[in-house]
């Protein structure tokens, strides 16, 4: 009997989370350049990349490989529900979730599965330090793994409600084989905000960014590096700058769009840091939350003119980069935007 597309999915998932030499982990979620075919129950055969996910990467590659979602498409949690949604997914009730459902909540995601007939949860959950990176490889039997459904813990399901394979494919569903190539000409970003950077590496310095829509003619020169295809072209400034034009596991960032056009120019990159010292509020009204993101708690709030003193630590969440300090009343850690990633300030530092 012919799996469906939710089906095929989920086996795909299985496959992923049973798999030891898949583990979690964010910067390596592109895979380690290597293809594994896999042929589900019903004969057909598809591929997936080799190495290790992160939650996100998971779901999206299982899709893929299953004929869903087409293979560039590029996805993470903040934008997981509206691509769903324009690929033939439907929001459905938690109280009625089937195999191959996409469970969604804040900042992680995952499928739910069948294991000898019983629902269970199934995606990529933390690395072996509980941190976002480790070793390569499940290192624990919990970085990737299935437990039992517990609908409670998400605030979303998507399941997809397209058409149907009219029975297993004759042909391979899916090649995971990710070109190396790089040819010259324009490209488009495809994504929110892209790095530009000193060196074919995400170990070189941020020089500027590219948004969303905004093109870029690269000069034909291709460099594989820490899980990305990168391209190349000459700055203004006459050096000579590197961009990730897709992951090794396939996800797009930038698109060849046809003949060569002035580049849009690059914005400058907007820095991540927030030294210790005294900022003073330059907007109306400016909220302090209980953590660094915008879902957390409003504990207070400064107004235009007013002063806060920021400790010196940093974190960037929900397009912004937050500063912190000690309140002087509760004595716990207070979190405030300090300016957004696009580089509009909140606070602007006075000594």
């Amino acid at each position: 009997m012919a799996l469906t597309y939710n089906d095929r999915a989920a086996e795909i998932m299985l496959h992923l989370v049973n798999h030891a030499a898949h583990g979690y982990s964010q910067p390596a979620r592109a895979g380690d350049g290597t293809i594994e075919t896999l042929t589900l129950s019903d004969g057909t055969v598809t591929t997936v990349h080799g190495g290790d996910y992160d939650c996100s990467e998971a779901v999206r590659m299982c899709y893929v490989a299953a004929g869903v979602l087409p293979r560039g498409c590029y996805m993470w949690t903040g934008n997981e529900a509206s691509l769903l949604k324009s690929h033939g997914f439907a929001s459905v009730g938690l109280g009625d979730l089937r195999v191959g459902d996409v469970l969604l909540r804040n900042g992680h995601t995952e499928m739910v599965v069948s294991v000898g007939g019983r629902l269970m949860q199934a995606g990529f959950r933390i690395s072996e330090h509980r941190t976002i990176s480790g070793t390569k490889g499940d290192q624990t039997g919990w970085e990737s793994a299935y437990s039992a459904l517990n609908p409670g813990a998400w605030s979303w399901a998507y399941r997809y409600v397209g058409g149907q394979p009219t029975g297993a494919s004759k042909t391979t569903v899916h090649d995971a084989t990710v070109s190396t190539s790089v040819p010259a000409g324009t490209y488009q970003c495809v994504v929110d905000a892209l790095n530009v950077r000193a060196g074919a590496g995400t170990g070189y310095a941020k020089v500027a960014q590219y948004h969303k829509g905004e093109t870029v003619v690269l000069d034909g020169s291709a460099t594989v590096a820490d899980g990305c295809v990168w391209g190349r072209y000459v700055g203004g400034s006459g050096k000579t700058r590197y961009i990730a034009v897709r992951t090794t596991g396939g996800m797009e960032y930038l698109r060849k769009v046809g003949a060569p056009a002035k580049p849009a120019a690059p914005k400058q990159s907007v820095s991540t840091l927030v030294p210790a010292g005294r900022y003073v509020c330059v907007v109306g009204t400016l909220n302090v939350r209980d953590a660094s993101t915008v879902s957390a708690h409003v504990v207070a709030q400064y107004h235009k003119g007013q002063t806060v003193t920021l400790d010196g630590a940093c974190a960037v969440s929900d397009g912004c980069v937050w500063g912190r300090y000690t309140g002087a009343t509760s004595g716990k850690k207070r979190y405030i935007a300090v300016r957004t990633t696009g580089g509009t300030e909140y606070l602007r530092k006075t000594s």
